[in-house]
């Protein structure tokens, strides 16, 4: 992990700082369970470089549900207008466990190959990311969440029918990557009993950069993110 002309990597006591040509917006990241963190480093310089400051966080073991709250040490030390949340599978699940407990810090969550394990009471919004190939991720679980867990938000792409107080509502978004599996969001390698990838990781990462840059900019011009 090197900086560049772009993005400055620094190493901070609670993991690694990707600091972009943005001011006003960062996202702090919690990795999958027993993936090492600078795995992630490739989704993070290239949020960065997007404009979105990125937060990605050492676990204790690797496992982000030993230290849910982590993102309160990087909230507390560093000034942006726009905190998101962003986790990949247990990483997520404890992301947007620690969104729901805090949303009056957190304007959004971006979940990739992740699902909530209980009800969503905070108000922000959620961009939800897998793989067509993945199959790590327990689809029936995840679509029991989205069914049981999501019902108060709106799905996004419903929003043409809502007339108006759009920022006192919730939005979901859903993106199904095409031939992503679900150790693809990261550098790890292949992970056991995942789908064959038929794009690359880097296909896979700038897909994913490109879906939350979009949704990020979409809810900004509706002025409800």
């Amino acid at each position: 992990m090197k900086s560049d002309n772009q993005v400055a990597v620094k190493e901070i006591k609670e993991g690694y700082f990707f600091d972009g040509p943005g001011d006003d917006k960062a996202m702090i990241f919690y990795p999958g369970g027993k993936v090492e963190t600078k795995a992630y480093a490739r989704l993070m310089n290239k949020l960065a470089k997007e404009g979105i400051d990125t937060f990605l966080l050492d676990m204790p073991f690797h496992l982000a549900v030993l230290n849910k709250n982590a993102a309160d040490k990087i909230i507390s030390k560093y000034q942006y207008d726009t905190y998101y949340m962003g986790g990949h599978s247990l990483g997520g699940v404890m992301a947007i466990d620690y969104a729901n407990d805090n949303s009056e810090k957190i304007d959004g969550v971006f979940l990739l190959a992740a699902y909530p394990n209980k009800k969503i009471d905070g108000h922000f919004n959620v961009l939800s990311i897998y793989g067509s190939n993945d199959k790590v991720l327990n689809i029936k679980k995840y679509e029991k969440a989205e069914e049981n867990y999501y019902e108060q938000f709106i799905d996004y792409e419903k929003i043409d029918e809502i007339s108006s107080d759009l920022f006192t509502k919730k939005f979901f978004k859903e993106i199904v990557i095409d031939g992503g599996n679900h150790a693809s969001f990261a550098d790890y390698g292949k992970q056991k009993g995942d789908g064959e990838a038929t794009i690359s990781v880097e296909e896979q990462v700038d897909r994913t950069v490109e879906e939350i840059i979009n949704y990020v900019g979409e809810l900004k011009k509706l002025g409800v993110g």
